[in-house]
């Protein structure tokens, strides 16, 4: 299906299959702008976490024979935990000197998160998992397993964001601290706890776009390379 747009020729299948990709770069560039809002801090290893979850769960699915929802919980659970570990051993004592210093260290995040996933087991002839096993044609598209499961999980992702930061207690801190931190100061919150949520649920977000948006990169199998970390620090750049 191809429609002329301003004399230019606009194919379905391209604007359908970019706009779900973009829903999937719209959660990772959430969890960036989530950390720059609340700290100042523009985390240059936010693509590697996510691109180091996303391989974990396709080598959990693959060689552990885990059901998705596991793989997936496991894989979220590894991207959130680094977030964690990185706020507290590395963001939090650099604080104190230059942010300078704190985005050096954030790219030192990133190369040993790309060591690390070199590290993992290959997965040699195996599908990156999905959460259906649909297939059905839209307009002279076809859609699988893993387009179904990025329309069903991205919106959920994006809503539970949401929710945190407007209706719980938490999330109205995290508002707090990126107004006013003095203010927050004063007013009784702990800065401290507010950063690690914020690191935690950045680095889940990472991992969940990277996990959505991988098979989609180069058709059915996905393309897990040296270069998937910094291609989605690109776009969630770009989109943030």
């Amino acid at each position: 299906m191809i429609a002329l747009l301003a004399g230019i020729a606009v194919r379905f299948d391209v604007v359908a299959i970019g706009a779900m990709a973009g829903l999937g770069y719209a959660v990772l560039a959430a969890g960036l702008v989530l950390v720059y809002r609340s700290s100042r801090i523009i985390n240059l290893a936010h693509g590697q976490i996510g691109a180091f979850a996303a391989v974990t769960l396709h080598v959990v699915a693959n060689h552990w024979d885990l059901p998705y929802a596991a793989s997936l919980a496991l894989a979220v659970g590894v991207g959130a935990l680094i977030g964690v570990v990185v706020e507290r051993l590395l963001v939090r004592p650099l604080a104190r000197r230059s942010g300078l210093a704190v985005l050096v260290a954030t790219i030192g995040v990133s190369q040993v998160l790309l060591v690390a996933q070199a590290l993992l087991p290959e997965v040699i002839g195996g599908r990156y998992p999905s959460a259906v096993d649909w297939s059905t044609e839209v307009g002279g598209l076809v859609l699988h397993g893993e387009h179904f499961t990025l329309l069903l999980l991205a919106p959920v992702a994006l809503a539970g964001l949401t929710y945190l930061l407007t209706r719980t207690r938490q999330g109205l801190a995290i508002r707090a601290v990126a107004d006013n931190r003095d203010a927050s100061l004063l007013a009784g919150i702990d800065a401290q706890g507010v950063a690690r949520n914020v690191w935690a649920t950045a680095g889940a977000l990472a991992a969940i776009a990277a996990i959505l948006t991988l098979p989609l990169s180069a058709g059915m199998g996905g393309a897990i390379t040296p270069a998937l970390g910094p291609g989605l620090l690109l776009r969630a750049l770009a989109a943030g």
